[in-house]
């Protein structure tokens, strides 16, 4: 087996991008510590209103939902257990 080298430095973020690894951007003014907080108190998982677990989601030209290329997509989800202090 041969080896792969493969130079990932397209993958960096441009130059006028305000956020950082240590400081993200915000998606949707979405916080991750507070969609964490807000999902152990009440004991469920996350679900984003913006990207729902829908065939639509994946997009409509290639991936409508009549594509043969989406009928076996199976959204999957975590089940809610220990990670949660206990489970629901």
């Amino acid at each position: 087996m041969q080896a792969c080298s493969t130079d990932f430095s397209f993958f960096q973020p441009p130059k006028t991008s305000k956020g950082s690894v240590t400081k993200p951007l915000h998606f949707n003014g979405q916080d991750f510590s507070t969609l964490l907080q807000e999902c152990l108190q009440r004991k469920g998982l996350f679900e984003d209103d913006s990207f729902p677990a829908t065939v639509e989601s994946l997009g409509f030209k290639e991936l409508g939902h009549k594509s043969n290329k989406v009928k076996n997509i199976v959204w999957k989800r975590p089940k809610v257990g220990g990670w949660l202090g206990g489970g629901v």
